[in-house]
C-alpha cells in the first residue's frame, strides 16, 4: 500500500501473486509477444489433431486451451476422453497432447542434483520419496546414478512429469503418533522424514 502497488490488496493466492492478473498468460504476452505463435497440436503419433496458440502458455499436464479438430472429439460415435499436454516441440512449434496411459510416465532423470548430505551419494541405488509439485503426494521410488546424472524409477505411474521442473527426494526417518491440540487435543498419526536433496526434471538423459 504504501508504494501503491496493485496487487497490496489482493486476496491470498497460491499463483504467481506479484502480478496484477490471477493468470500468468496476459503477463506472458506483454513480456515475450514475439514468441508467443499459435502452431499446431499433434498426437503421440505425429498427426495434427488441433491448433494451440502459442507453446509458452501451455505447462505439462494440461488439459485445456487448445483447440481439436471436431474428428478427433468423438470416435467411434463415442466422446474421446480429455487430452493432456504432453509434451513441446520448440522446433517444429507444437504442442504433443495425448490421454490415458499416454500422459503417465514411470521414469525420467534429474540433473543438477544437490544432495543436503554427501553421504547419500554414496549409497546410491537407494529407495525413497520423491515430489514431483508443489503439495503434491511423495512417491515411492528407486533412485540410481548413471553417469553424470541421476536415474528415478517411479513405483507407479504418473502423470504431469515436466521437464525444467524441481524434484525433492526425501527418506522416512520414523512413525509414531504425536499429540495436537489442532485435532481438539487428541492424537494423531504422523511420519518424519529427512530432506535427502533435489535435482532439476529431465525426461532423457541428454
Amino acid at each position: 500500500e504504501k508504494w501503491n502497488l496493485p496487487v497490496a490488496r489482493r486476496p491470498e493466492s497460491q499463483e504467481i501473486c506479484f502480478l496484477p492478473e490471477t493468470d500468468y498468460r496476459p503477463f506472458l504476452r506483454r513480456q515475450i509477444s514475439k514468441k508467443i505463435i499459435p502452431g499446431e497440436v499433434v498426437d503421440t503419433n505425429g498427426r495434427v489433431i488441433g491448433r494451440h496458440y502459442g507453446l509458452p502458455l501451455y505447462t505439462i499436464g494440461q488439459r485445456h486451451g487448445f483447440i481439436l479438430n471436431s474428428k478427433f472429439k468423438i470416435l467411434n460415435s463415442k466422446l474421446i476422453p480429455p487430452f493432456y499436454v504432453i509434451g513441446k516441440d520448440g522446433k517444429k512449434n507444437r504442442l504433443i497432447v495425448g490421454f490415458g496411459k499416454e500422459t503417465e510416465r514411470k521414469e525420467f532423470w534429474v540433473k543438477n542434483v544437490n544432495w543436503i548430505n554427501q553421504l547419500v551419494a554414496k549409497r546410491l541405488p537407494l529407495d525413497a520419496k520423491v515430489r514431483i509439485r508443489h503439495q503434491g503426494e511423495l512417491l515411492v521410488a528407486g533412485v540410481q546414478r548413471l553417469a553424470s546424472r541421476v536415474k528415478v524409477i517411479l513405483n507407479e505411474p504418473e502423470r504431469g512429469i515436466a521437464p525444467d521442473q524441481a524434484v525433492v527426494f526425501y527418506s522416512e526417518l520414523q512413525q509414531g503418533t504425536r499429540f495436537s491440540s489442532e485435532a481438539r487435543g487428541s492424537y494423531r498419526l504422523f511420519t518424519d522424514y529427512e530432506v535427502l536433496g533435489g535435482g532439476i526434471i529431465a525426461i532423457d538423459k541428454n
